[in-house]
């Protein structure tokens, strides 16, 4: 009788876990309160997650009148930056981060896209564009609904430019034979598109990999050339060259937005795209704001002429091509995504 108590009393807990873990976003009887479990890598004070997750669960829960709230679990608390796509995607949590170069395997439009080079001049045109051509097909249900995911923000870097000490870079002939830091996929490409030789060198190794001559240059966002203090070792900078940077994004599980009020829909569709602009507008400051303070520090920074990018753009169309064509392989309808992302970044420029 006590193994059958005892039985009885583990089977009770595991049945209440289960079920705890797999109603997470539920209404409360009497409240009508859903409650979301949102999951993401960063720390609480990183500008993607002050200006970016926090601000949209915020604005969710404001638009919603409280009928939404939103329980964080930043900092990994629930899973890596490359775990947090099943992580959401087995229930753990109703709402996670999807760092899309992490997860080409599974979203290859997301990666894709936001990875392509010169395609977008600035965050807020990127990010918008970024947004509604993830929020539609065929990105949307391949990459998302495919997985019971719906993304509900979408982003993007700024473009990457390139710092060194070696020369002023102005045209692609300036970069042949430098050795620049590749971390892979199609930044690679473009780099060696463009005459240079891509080196990989973990995130934490580029400062001494350039302080030894491991490598002559790096393709940063000035943001991250300020975080890794890549600026204490060089000199020169390039602005308008937007190589690649990378798109991510933030998606809720289909089942529970399925669940949801047509108002309540509507209000989390509003909180998305007012934390996509917030968010890009952000990015695009603190960029420029870095960029100036470079040049306040004596760093000279090469902007690009409209003549200097198209020799840029010539070289490094195949790498758009490319990604086309070995997608269409796959049976995947690249060229019809890419072509919707054009025309968002087209109408974005209205909008910016």
């Amino acid at each position: 009788m006590k193994k059958f108590f005892f039985s009885l009393v583990v089977l009770s807990v595991a049945s209440l876990f289960i079920a705890s873990t797999n109603t997470f976003a539920q209404k409360q009887t009497g409240k009508d309160v859903i409650k979301l479990r949102v999951a993401d890598s960063f720390p609480l004070t990183h500008f993607m997650s002050v200006h970016g997750i926090q601000y949209w669960m915020k604005k969710v829960e404001e638009y919603t009148n409280g009928k939404v709230k939103c329980q964080h679990f930043p900092a990994g608390q629930l899973g890596k930056s490359t775990e947090l796509f099943n992580v959401v995607c087995s229930g753990m949590a109703d709402v996670a981060y999807i760092a899309t170069p992490y997860t080409v395997g599974k979203t290859p439009f997301a990666s894709g896209l936001g990875s392509l080079p010169m395609v977008y001049e600035n965050a807020r045109i990127g990010s918008w564009a970024y947004w509604k051509t993830l929020s539609s097909d065929p990105v949307l249900h391949h990459d998302f609904l495919k997985f019971g995911l719906r993304p509900v923000l979408a982003w993007v870097t700024p473009g990457y430019e390139i710092f060194t000490s070696k020369k002023v870079i102005r045209v692609p002939e300036d970069v042949k034979g430098l050795k620049i830091r590749g971390p892979g996929g199609l930044l690679d490409k473009t780099e060696q598109a463009v005459g240079a030789v891509p080196v990989y060198i973990p995130a934490p190794e580029i400062y001494q990999s350039l302080q030894r001559g491991v490598i002559d240059a790096v393709a940063f966002s000035y943001g991250s050339a300020k975080a890794y203090k890549i600026n204490e070792l060089v000199n020169q900078a390039t602005s308008g060259l937007n190589f690649p940077g990378g798109g991510l994004a933030l998606a809720i599980r289909e089942e529970v937005y399925r669940k949801m009020e047509g108002n309540i829909k509507n209000a989390i569709k509003k909180a998305s795209d007012e934390t996509v602009k917030h968010l890009a507008d952000f990015i695009e400051k603190d960029n420029e704001s870095i960029k100036q303070e470079f040049i306040k520090k004596g760093m000279k920074i090469y902007k690009l002429t409209s003549q200097d990018q198209e020799k840029w753009k010539n070289l490094i169309q195949v790498v758009k091509d490319e990604w086309v064509n070995e997608m269409e392989k796959k049976g995947f309808a690249a060229r019809q995504a890419l072509d919707n992302y054009l025309k968002e970044i087209e109408k974005a420029r209205e909008i910016f």
